[in-house]
């Protein structure tokens, strides 16, 4: 039975963190697994299905290349066809990512093959899909859509959804040499905001001596607040890029997001009716009962 993700903060699960989680069934909303993850472990597949008996699940495939001039590879397709069938997650999600192959992408000829791709996937997987915004985006021609049109056009003519990544919006900024509000402001406008359903942040990783990682940034907590006053209250993704910290670091992590959450402006008018979506007891940092 597919429990759904309810409006609030997940985190991404990894392998180091399998057995803890097992143990411990910590009060975490909901998480997301790794498809690739699950490929290359063998007793992956098995602890995820555990997790998923008392946990909503989310499912994040990385080897679709939605953005290829080709359909997506079938045997990877079947064997996500067979891990969604196996965990039934509520969300499944890859980014739009794209093939070498592609010169011009954001292009209405490139338009044509990435809806062919997700229409595809979305007919296998019977089930919709979210496609996550991209943190460097390729070199624009006069003729290419904007990122943001293109998904929305992607939305209209597939039903897909959309994961807006706050962190991926912050670093394209930076790749554009845009600001980050601007940006952020024009994907809002571009977007139905029900289409958007889920919001993503990260935590980078930095070396420096022998500590590795770095929590959210400052610039990234006020995109999510600002992305909150627009939507309202949306299910919070939190992961790590390399180097995943301790798993008590990503609930501390995690907390502070949910605090934003339901800090958000629109939250007040919206509280009422969201709020049996919410998990509880609201303390992230403490564990279920068995």
């Amino acid at each position: 039975m597919r429990q759904p993700i309810p409006v609030d903060v997940g985190i991404s699960l990894r392998p180091e963190h399998h057995a803890l989680v097992l143990a411990r069934r910590p009060a975490v909303a909901w998480f997301e697994v790794q498809a690739e993850t699950l490929l290359s472990r063998g007793d992956g597949l098995r602890d995820v299905e555990s997790v998923a008996r008392d946990y909503p699940l989310s499912v994040r495939a990385a080897g679709l290349s939605l953005g290829s001039v080709t359909r997506p590879d079938a045997r990877y397709l079947g064997q996500l066809r067979e891990w969604v069938t196996r965990l039934q997650p509520d969300f499944v999600s890859d980014h739009l990512s794209w093939s070498a192959a592609v010169d011009t992408p954001y292009t209405q000829v490139a338009l044509v093959g990435v809806v062919r791709n997700v229409t595809y996937v979305q007919d296998i997987l019977q089930r919709q899909i979210l496609l996550e915004n991209t943190s460097k985006p390729r070199d624009l021609t006069d003729a290419a859509l904007a990122e943001e049109a293109f998904l929305a056009e992607v939305v209209l003519r597939t039903g897909c959804g959309i994961v807006l990544d706050v962190n991926n919006l912050h670093s394209a900024a930076s790749h554009l040499g845009a600001d980050a509000n601007t940006l952020l402001a024009r994907f809002l406008e571009a977007l139905e905001p029900e289409s958007i359903a889920e919001i993503q942040l990260a935590g980078h990783s930095v070396a420096w001596g022998q500590r590795r990682g770095s929590h959210i940034c400052d610039a990234v907590w006020r995109l999510f607040e600002s992305a909150l006053d627009t939507l309202g209250p949306v299910p919070t993704l939190l992961e790590w890029d390399t180097q995943t910290p301790a798993f008590d670091v990503l609930q501390a992590e995690a907390a502070a997001a949910r605090s934003t959450l339901l800090r958000s402006t629109r939250q007040a008018d919206l509280y009422a009716g969201a709020c049996a979506h919410f998990t509880c007891p609201p303390d992230l940092t403490t564990t279920r009962a068995p």
